[in-house]
């Protein structure tokens, strides 16, 4: 197979990120690319990062909007950019905390159009500013398992990190009219659904 890692990122240096995904998909062995979408950032200090990591590999690479696009057109614009059948996109804020993340997707590749990881919570509490988010986000890892979210009819999609097929992409695009923060993955979650196609849920 071949995969396009697709990372959609504002004013967040998501150095570490690429550099753990691409040790990943090197020990897969697989034909990757992994191509990071800066909307607009006005941090200089981070496109710079940003800049030297990747430029520090042949196949990774850097595309910089002048103006922000939104969080559903970055994805489109990313979606159109990969040149691999197998698209995954993950956002900038994440971390790799699995050695066989990147495996257990692409293990999933030829027998799911659509599949969407869980998210796990660090056990270290952030900031006191950030602790009522913490703590609800922590208490609902265990509601929404895997293994519950698959034997839901209409389970929460979130696009922090799913894989899908080019193709598929290429025919149900996010909506762009969404240009602030939020529901853009809910509505793409609808329209997958209305198209005919499940999500699969991997922890």
């Amino acid at each position: 197979m071949s995969l396009s890692i697709l990372i959609p990122t504002y004013n967040y240096d998501c150095s570490k990120l690429i550099c753990d995904l691409r040790v990943q998909a090197e020990e897969l062995g697989v034909a990757y690319e992994i191509i990071v979408g800066d909307d607009g950032s006005t941090d200089g200090s981070i496109v710079k990062n940003l800049i030297d990591t990747c430029s520090s590999s042949s196949k990774c690479r850097l595309l910089r909007m002048k103006k922000n696009q939104g969080r559903a057109g970055i994805r489109n614009m990313l979606g159109h950019e990969a040149s691999y059948d197998t698209l995954m996109f993950m956002d900038s804020d994440a971390e790799v905390v699995d050695s066989n993340f990147l495996k257990s997707y692409v293990s999933e590749a030829d027998v799911h159009d659509v599949v969407s990881g869980t998210i796990t919570h660090q056990d270290v509490p952030p900031s006191s500013e950030k602790m009522l988010r913490y703590e609800y986000e922590k208490k609902s890892e265990q509601k929404f398992t895997a293994q519950k979210l698959n034997k839901m009819s209409y389970p929460p999609f979130s696009s922090f990190c799913f894989m899908i097929r080019k193709e598929l992409f290429d025919q149900v695009q996010f909506d762009e009219s969404f240009t602030e923060y939020g529901y853009e993955d809910v509505f793409y979650g609808k329209a997958l659904r209305e198209s005919g196609h499940k999500v699969y849920y991997i922890p």
